[in-house]
């Protein structure tokens, strides 16, 4: 893992919500991208799913990806990982939960709301890990 990225989880573990986006296309780049630096939010970039869990990186609190780039056996391997996995139907501007829910998303601001929301909550739900 590159240490720019390392050192961006670092910065932002504590007070936001981690979010880990699968970049399999330029326009998840491109959200990755506009998602950055949004209050509330530590975002990063995976090449692919096999990146999540990898040794010296905390699990996400929640997982982007395009329903269309990966299978599912691929989104069970997310939620092996992180508490909340969200799809984006980047054809009907629009994430769906595992559970169905669809949210519209007319805006960038939308999905960070969106993404702030269900990460605090997947945060919260994580038991805590005791000290060394």
């Amino acid at each position: 893992m590159p240490a720019v990225a390392l050192r961006s989880i670092v910065n932002c573990m504590v007070t936001h919500a981690s979010v880990a986006v699968l970049a399999t296309s330029v326009m998840m780049a491109g959200i990755m991208s506009a998602l950055r630096n949004r209050p509330g939010l530590c975002v990063y970039e995976l090449a692919g799913v096999e990146e999540l869990g990898a040794p010296g990186q905390p699990p996400p609190d929640l997982v982007l990806y395009d329903i269309a780039a990966i299978n599912a056996a691929q989104v069970l391997a997310c939620l092996a990982t992180a508490p909340a996995v969200i799809g984006l139907d980047l054809h009907h501007s629009r994430a769906v939960t595992l559970i169905g829910e669809f949210f519209p998303l007319a805006t960038v601001d939308d999905l960070a709301a969106l993404c702030t929301t269900l990460g605090n909550e997947a945060h919260s739900a994580l038991p805590a890990h005791p000290g060394p």
